[in-house]
């Protein structure tokens, strides 16, 4: 399910329980805050693609600004540590994930910039004293 199919879903549902009283008007009042909030995030994510899609030198700004990578996948309702589009899985997976599924996999993965740019952000994290190597 996209995106949008399930942010819809979500507004019909709480449209439906607030018929049945089962959510009050400031439960919908937060619902629709929360989903207001949500649709800004998204679209600013969007007018930010059609700008790197345009002129990659603002996408390094952007990058070396620490505000968007494009490495960096977006999911939306879900708080995490954000995920990578693994091109050998061809999914969504952590940055953790992808850490542990380079050190079993290493003919598949080398070169592979996505798992280059986790590991420098996960041992960075992890163990600062390595950070200046």
């Amino acid at each position: 399910m996209n995106l949008v199919v399930q942010k819809l879903t979500e507004i019909n549902e709480a449209l439906d329980k607030f018929k049945r009283k089962e959510m009050t008007v400031d439960e919908v009042q937060a619902f629709v805050s929360l989903t207001n909030a949500a649709h800004k995030w998204a679209n600013m994510a969007l007018q930010a693609y059609a700008i790197e899609s345009k002129n990659k030198r603002v996408m390094k700004s952007l990058n070396k600004m620490n505000i968007m990578d494009e490495d960096t996948a977006i999911e939306i309702g879900a708080i995490g540590d954000g995920k990578v589009k693994c091109p050998v899985q061809e999914t969504l997976i952590t940055r953790e994930e992808c850490l542990d599924y380079s050190g079993s996999h290493n003919g598949d993965c080398s070169g592979c910039e996505i798992g280059i740019v986790a590991k420098e952000l996960l041992i960075d994290r992890v163990n600062p004293i390595y950070a200046n190597d």
